[in-house]
């Protein structure tokens, strides 16, 4: 399942106001978190962010998760301490990837890398993929931000930069504790250029229709 720009940008304004009236949070910003890969022009901003997706222990509310962004996600990786750095998480992830977080602190910004292994071989699915994938961020007891990642093109090696913006009951913003990655399948999305040629063929044929009349 993935949203078109126009949801994307009605699903962001919905979630930065949901963000802005939860208890001790400071709405999140797309530009908390980035990412980038070999495929990536350059670092991009989350698609959507929300801190309305508390869960118990490291994980979001899946159920929110779901009806927020759709339906889908599962777990890629969780680091339950963000002290100890690295997290590896299981294999054959949507059919064949295991993923990797690595080179956190447990600080209030950084940078995180993303390795991304393909444990199938041959077999579909390969890297490079297109990925929908949630960052959910936690500090302190019961305080954090998700930011989502929408039909992004991924390759073995990414990451990024994080920042803690959200506060804690003190009104304080927290050092990060933990951090999980919730991941499914993306679409393809054509290249502008891609789009372009298209448009024109269509044109051509239009055009070449009206000649025949």
């Amino acid at each position: 399942m993935n949203l078109t720009k126009f949801s994307k940008s009605a699903a962001l304004a919905a979630v930065l106001s949901v963000g802005a009236g939860a208890a001790n949070a400071a709405a999140c910003l797309v530009s908390d978190v980035t990412f980038s890969s070999t495929y990536s022009a350059g670092a991009q901003n989350a698609d959507a962010c929300s801190n309305a997706l508390d869960g118990s222990g490291s994980t979001p509310d899946l159920t929110a998760l779901d009806t927020l962004w759709g339906a889908g996600f599962v777990e890629g990786v969780t680091l339950g301490s963000a002290s100890a750095g690295t997290a590896t998480g299981a294999t054959n992830v949507l059919g064949g990837f295991q993923f990797t977080l690595s080179d956190l602190t447990a600080s209030t910004s950084g940078e995180y890398s993303l390795t991304i292994e393909d444990t199938n071989g041959s077999a579909s699915p390969n890297l490079p993929f297109y990925l929908d994938f949630v960052l959910y961020l936690k500090g302190g007891s019961d305080d954090t931000a998700a930011y989502f990642f929408d039909d992004t093109l991924v390759d073995s090696e990414g990451g990024g930069a994080w920042n803690v913006t959200f506060l804690n009951n003190g009104n304080q913003i927290p050092s990060l504790s933990n951090i999980s990655l919730y991941v499914r399948n993306g679409t393809e999305v054509p290249e502008p250029g891609t789009i372009a040629l298209l448009g024109l063929g269509l044109l051509g044929l239009a055009t070449a229709r009206r000649r025949r009349s």
